[in-house]
């Protein structure tokens, strides 16, 4: 019995409901995305054990006039309150501002036998959630900054939710000394912080907050991917007093303020990490960003996920969140055997440069076809560049660009 199998990516934009909330999963952990909480997440999960890892983070702004803006930063008023509403409260003209999208591999099983003197083809297809993709847009009108929140996760690439934070100057006149911060109070697990850790792999611009009632705890935090300069990082011991009604000067002291990195014998308690970037001046109407990655895992690898997060994937996930590594593209062929005529496809292609090209087994190339970044499919008629009909035989399919392999595949033909 043989098996073909044709991959296309399947997209799909869920529209639903006020107070809509999302859950990003990968293989390793879950994230929530909740449109209660614009610039903050309440809920980082790790699948192995279960457990919510995450208190509250939150992005947060502030400019030399000491005006700031930020999300949910507690449980407690007044930080419970984020300064940020959603767009569609403002203007409810404008277009949906929380979009959920599911990126879909689609496997079309094709089992073919031979019955009597022809070809018997059953056809099956099997969906499989590839990536989801939630675009959330909020903004403080009185700070005047609008904020663009794309969180990506992928199952088929590194196990971790790509953060990018799109941020305009409303204002009619520049932000000075725009800084922007984002911190993560861990509670790893949630049921037991008081003995948790700060956890620092500085030359990654890596931060979490580690377990303590285990020697290789889990560490759940995340890592600066842009800007390139790099963020100040700082461990806070006891964000907030909890006994207390919290109050902004813990917004004001985590802008301008901040406690360094402890050092010396740490601790163990209720511990929050942060990283905060000085973008300078912002002119009216000006655009810039912020990126990160929220990543989780134990504490003999949360330091090599980050480096995956940084070093392998950094221009993939910064750039443009679309790139995928070389060894996670596959091209596949259907019908295959086939008889006069088969599609290629390739769930994801990159932007420039490609080409698919064709070899017969004594190394000649007998066909190439030039694809651009929106090519999913393409089909082979069995005929070389000059229009002849080829013979049956075993050919190899390969995918490549900038002279670079990225997949290849056998297309068997049979007259």
């Amino acid at each position: 019995m043989k098996r073909g199998i044709i991959i296309f990516i399947l997209l799909v934009s869920v529209l639903c409901f006020a107070q809509r909330r999302y859950y990003h999963e990968n293989t390793t952990s879950i994230l929530r995305v909740d449109e209660n909480y614009p610039g903050a997440f309440v809920e980082h999960r790790f699948i192995p054990t279960g457990a919510d890892n995450l208190f509250r983070a939150f992005l947060a702004f502030g400019d030399e006039s000491g005006a700031f803006a930020y999300g949910s930063a507690h449980e407690y008023p007044p930080l419970s309150a984020s300064t940020f509403v959603n767009r569609a409260e403002i203007s409810p003209s404008t277009p949906d501002t929380f979009q959920i999208y599911e990126f879909y591999d689609t496997v079309m099983v094709i089992d073919s036998h031979y019955v009597d003197t022809h070809w018997v083809h059953d056809t099956s297809y099997i969906a499989n959630l590839a990536e989801s993709r939630t675009v959330f847009t909020y903004e403080d009108t009185l700070f005047g900054i609008r904020v663009e929140q794309t969180v990506t996760a992928s199952y088929d690439t590194v196990p971790a939710f790509f953060v990018r934070f799109i941020f305009t100057n409303t204002r009619p006149t520049a932000i000075n000394g725009l800084k922007t911060a984002f911190f993560y109070d861990g509670d790893v697990p949630d049921w037991g912080y008081r003995d948790d850790y700060p956890f620092d792999v500085g030359y990654l611009d890596a931060v979490a907050v580690r377990d303590g009632s285990e020697e290789n705890g889990v560490c759940s935090g995340f890592c600066a991917l842009h800007p390139n300069s790099g963020p100040s990082r700082g461990a806070w011991f006891e964000w907030v007093d909890t006994t207390n009604s919290s109050d902004t000067a813990s917004i004001i002291a985590l802008l301008n303020d901040p406690p360094f990195w402890p050092t010396g014998t740490i601790t163990p308690g209720d511990w929050s990490v942060y990283a905060i970037w000085d973008f300078g001046n912002l002119p009216a109407g000006a655009v810039d960003s912020l990126r990160i990655a929220l990543i989780v895992h134990d504490s003999t690898g949360f330091d090599s996920l980050a480096a995956n997060v940084r070093g392998d994937t950094v221009h993939a996930f910064v750039d443009e969140f679309a790139e995928i590594r070389p060894e996670h593209i596959q091209i596949s062929i259907a019908p295959n055997p086939f008889n006069s005529a088969c599609e290629i496809a390739s769930p994801r292609l990159p932007h420039a440069e490609t080409s698919l090209e064709i070899f017969s087994m004594d190394g000649r190339t007998v066909r190439t076809f030039e694809l651009t970044g929106s090519t999913k499919k393409t089909l082979w008629d069995a005929r070389d560049e000059s229009g002849n009909n080829l013979p049956s035989g075993i050919y190899l399919v390969r995918l490549s660009s900038k002279g670079e392999t990225l997949s290849t595949a056998k297309a068997i033909l049979i007259k």
